[in-house]
C-alpha cells in the first residue's frame, strides 16, 4: 500500500477526493498559505477547500466540491478533546460523526482502515466518535459534561456538515482530526474573540483582549504550544498519506 492511497478509497475506481478544512493554519501542512475561501489542488487527485469556521461554511464548501466533480469527502483539521486521555497533537480517525441533533454518520470503514494503516507507521491514531457542537466548547466543565453524556472522544463544528453532504450525495466520507485543546484545558476568551469567521487571528483584537484579561496570557501561550502539536500531527498525517500540493503549485480558484 503506497503513498497516496489516502486519495483512493479501496472499493471503487479512482476518485476525486475533496478535503474541507476550516482554519488557514490547518491547511498549511497540505497546501501552504491560503486565503479564506480558496481551493488548492493536491497530488493524488485531491482538492482542498478552506471554508472558515462553522457548519454552514463547511456545508457550503462540501457542496461546492461535489458540484465541481469531487466524489469522496474528508473533513480535515483540529478538534477539541473530550476524552481526558487524549493529549494535544493526538490524531483522531473517528469511526463515526454525530451531529448536534443526534444524527450519526458512519465513515467509510474500508477507507478508514486503509488510512489508518498508512498513518500508524509513525502516528497512533485514535478511533471513537467525533461530536458536532454548534458553537465553541471552551471549558473543562463543558468538555467533561459532553464526554459523560455522549462518550465522544472529541468535538468540532464542521465534520458533521461535511458528513451530511457526503451522505446526501452518496459519497464515501472520512474525518481526520488532531486534538488542539485537551479536555483538561480551557480556551482563553481573548483567543476565542480574536479569531474571525474565516479562521484568521486579528492581532489587534488579541492584544486588546489580553490587556482586558491579563490572566489569559498563560492560556494563550499554552494554546500556541498545543496548536503547534496539532498542526505537526496533521502535517505528518498528510505526508504519510501522500497528500501534498501538485508539482505546479497551488491552484487558487
Amino acid at each position: 500500500m503506497g503513498a497516496g492511497a489516502l486519495s483512493q478509497p479501496p472499493d471503487a475506481a479512482p476518485r476525486v477526493i475533496g478535503l474541507v478544512t476550516a482554519l488557514p493554519v490547518e491547511a498549511r501542512g497540505l497546501a501552504g498559505r491560503l486565503e479564506p475561501g480558496a481551493s488548492a489542488r493536491l497530488a493524488g487527485n485531491g482538492r482542498l477547500r478552506l471554508c472558515g469556521i462553522g457548519s454552514g461554511n463547511a456545508r457550503a464548501a462540501a457542496m461546492t466540491l461535489t458540484d465541481t466533480g469531487v466524489t469522496a469527502l474528508i473533513s480535515w483539521g483540529s478538534a477539541g478533546g473530550l476524552d481526558p486521555r487524549l493529549r494535544a497533537g493526538d490524531l483522531i480517525l473517528p469511526v463515526a460523526v454525530v451531529s448536534a441533533a443526534g444524527r450519526r454518520f458512519a465513515v467509510a470503514s474500508d477507507w478508514r482502515a486503509q488510512v489508518h494503516a498508512l498513518v500508524s507507521r509513525q502516528l497512533e491514531a485514535q478511533a471513537g466518535i467525533l461530536l458536532e457542537s454548534p458553537g465553541p466548547v471552551t471549558t473543562p466543565e463543558q468538555k467533561r459534561a459532553l464526554f459523560n453524556r455522549t462518550g465522544a472522544v472529541a468535538v468540532d463544528m464542521e465534520s458533521a456538515a461535511v458528513a451530511e453532504i457526503a451522505a446526501l450525495r452518496g459519497l464515501p466520507f472520512l474525518a481526520i482530526r488532531a486534538v488542539l485543546d485537551p479536555a483538561s484545558r480551557a480556551v482563553p476568551q481573548s483567543a476565542l474573540m480574536a479569531v474571525d469567521g474565516s479562521g484568521r487571528v486579528r492581532v489587534r483584537a488579541l492584544l486588546h483582549g489580553v490587556l482586558r484579561r491579563p490572566l489569559d496570557l498563560a492560556g494563550i501561550a499554552q494554546l500556541l504550544w498545543d496548536l503547534r502539536a496539532a498542526t505537526a500531527a496533521l502535517a505528518a498525517a498528510a505526508r504519510l498519506a501522500g497528500l501534498r500540493c501538485t508539482p505546479s503549485g497551488i491552484g487558487l480558484r
